[in-house]
């Protein structure tokens, strides 16, 4: 024997003869004023002020402005491969970038060119530091740019703060007059770039500050570099100091180049016999 479930009306129980003070607000139904006003209230509540922009083709576009993207100028932060929305599971786009700043803070530029066998606490930029002999053509003629994280413009547009000063940290190499010119890497502040000579303008920090240029008067601390002695702050040590490397290679083998051509250019032709015409 089956049972079967008796449907319920949930309108007809709440309307059923026990529930008369339900029936009779229903059968008598609101009243106008409280209507108009409470209705009143609810839409200047929910009724907010629109606004139009034109778009491309020039008709209307209905909602609000589009609000611009609050981003801070004149602070470079090191360049990651992580996208800013964070995905699930994986670690946020501002933990990336903290480790990319203590990983480069934490590299020594003197100790990793010794590596590679760059070493200006013995040579200086016109020496051939593989050799130990002269070398007689300038070493940013070969600095590959493939391992600039910005072209020079770029440093210095994201280096300008909203005031329009610039001021980048960075570590330029300086020759110690003091030491017999031993080249180091000190820490320093670019802030702008010269166009004509292709240098970064650049202030020493420190008390006894270098003169790097003979442009540079007695009582002044700036100076101007290339961008081949200049490591930014933001930018990753190792492929500077690759880029590095690789120029004084380059180099050392375009001048080798240079001398062998010379030398076969040069030699004497005069006891040499030509060949006969059957040969």
């Amino acid at each position: 024997m089956t049972h079967r479930m008796k449907q319920r009306g949930l309108y007809s129980e709440g309307l059923g003869p026990s529930n008369q003070k339900v029936r009779q607000f229903v059968s008598s139904g609101p009243r106008p004023a409280e209507v108009i006003g409470k209705t009143s209230v609810r839409r200047q509540q929910q009724i907010q002020a629109q606004k139009y922009r034109l778009d491309a083709h020039g008709g209307r576009k209905w909602g609000a402005h589009p609000r611009k993207p609050k981003t801070k100028t004149g602070f470079i932060q090191p360049k990651v491969m992580v996208p800013y929305k964070t995905l699930p599971g994986k670690p946020p786009r501002s933990i990336e970038v903290e480790r990319k700043k203590r990983l480069y803070a934490a590299q020594d530029v003197m100790g990793l060119l010794k590596q590679g066998g760059v070493d200006y606490t013995k040579f200086a930029l016109d020496v051939d530091h593989k050799t130990g002999e002269r070398a007689y053509l300038p070493l940013q003629l070969f600095e590959n740019t493939t391992y600039h994280v910005y072209p020079p413009e770029e440093w210095i547009r994201l280096g300008t703060d909203e005031m329009g000063k610039v001021a980048i940290p960075a570590k330029g190499l300086w020759f110690d007059p003091e030491k017999d010119y031993e080249g180091i890497y000190r820490p320093c502040t670019v802030t702008g770039w010269d166009e004509t000579k292709r240098k970064f303008r650049i202030k020493w920090k420190g008390e006894n500050a270098a003169k790097q240029d003979a442009e540079c008067k007695d009582d002044d601390i700036e100076a101007i570099l290339y961008r081949i002695n200049l490591c930014f702050q933001a930018e990753d040590p190792f492929q500077y100091v690759k880029g590095v490397v690789e120029a004084h290679e380059a180099r050392r083998q375009f001048e080798c180049a240079i001398k062998y051509s010379l030398y076969v250019d040069s030699m004497p032709a005069d006891n040499i016999t030509s060949l006969d015409p059957e040969q």
